[in-house]
């Protein structure tokens, strides 16, 4: 088996500044990281029937699928992946979902 010598990240969120700032400082950190950007859940999983990413970052709050119905359909796909939640509009209820699915914040 052939080892990477990179980790491939998939960050999630409907605001083009939060996907391009956190892009931006995951390239300047080095060449070890590839990045990959949805603007929303269910662009997200379409990506992820083709790929599986290392890591999962992903906004709460998003159109057409929130990133608590992504994290749910991708801790089915990829049990063991981190997944890194943020949101600037977080609520007693989604914070005990997400903790229970095993998000980080």
């Amino acid at each position: 088996m052939c080892k990477r010598n990179y980790i491939s990240v998939l960050l999630v969120d409907d605001e083009k500044f939060v996907l391009d700032r956190l892009s931006q400082c995951l390239i300047e950190q080095g060449p070890e990281y590839l990045v990959y950007r949805a603007t929303n859940g269910k662009e997200a999983m379409d990506w992820l029937k083709r790929n599986q990413p290392d890591i999962l970052v992903t906004g709460l709050i998003m159109p057409q699928m929130d990133g608590l119905e992504l994290v749910r359909n991708f801790v089915a796909l990829f049990p063991h992946t981190p997944v890194i939640m943020m949101s600037r509009d977080i609520q007693g209820e989604s914070i005990l979902e997400a903790y229970e699915l095993g998000v980080y914040k």
